[in-house]
């Protein structure tokens, strides 16, 4: 069995866990919450679907999701489920309207992912799956923050085009 690539933290059980999340998510509470997502216990994932809800918001959440999913020894389906969840979060949280206003993700959060998205991209090659989840945050962050609080986009992505590094160009490609 591969080791988890965040061996800091050692789980003792989610639901004691569930009212300090609000203070800040992290790569290795995530990686944790993921396995037991998947766990053959149904407590273990119930526990592991409702610290996800209630993680929704969290400050560092887009962050950490974007590590996980990103983490070339993490396991691939555990990279999945975070590029999904990443998603979702950011469909949800990103420029939330209305009521859900006060919903949104924070913009250190939000510059955070920004700044490490087009490289994630290319990162991600190896599993498809995670790539096409990430295709989609990109997406969804360009449409709500290009170009006024994305102004270097376009620069990154030509640069991207011009790169000697294949995984570069593919990821420009890609996102275009």
């Amino acid at each position: 069995t591969p080791q988890p690539p965040f061996p800091r933290f050692v789980c003792h059980g989610l639901a004691a866990g569930i009212s300090s999340i609000r203070m800040q998510a992290d790569p290795e509470t995530l990686y944790q919450v993921f396995r037991h997502s998947y766990s053959a216990q149904a407590e273990e994932r119930r526990q592991a679907e409702a610290w996800l809800q209630h993680a929704e918001g969290s400050r560092g959440l887009l962050p950490a999701l974007l590590q996980i999913a990103t983490a070339a020894q993490a396991d691939a389906t555990i990279r999945q489920a975070a590029s999904i969840q990443l998603k979702n979060q950011i469909r949800r949280g990103w420029a939330p309207a209305g009521d859900d206003a006060s919903k949104a993700y924070s913009l250190e959060d939000k510059a955070a992912v920004r700044a490490q998205l087009i490289d994630s991209v290319a990162e991600s090659a190896a599993v498809p799956t995670v790539r096409g989840q990430l295709i989609e945050c990109f997406r969804l962050v360009a449409l709500n923050d290009f170009p006024d609080s994305w102004p270097g986009l376009v620069d990154r992505i030509s640069a991207g085009l011009r790169s000697d590094d294949t995984a570069q160009t593919l990821c420009a490609l890609l996102l275009l």
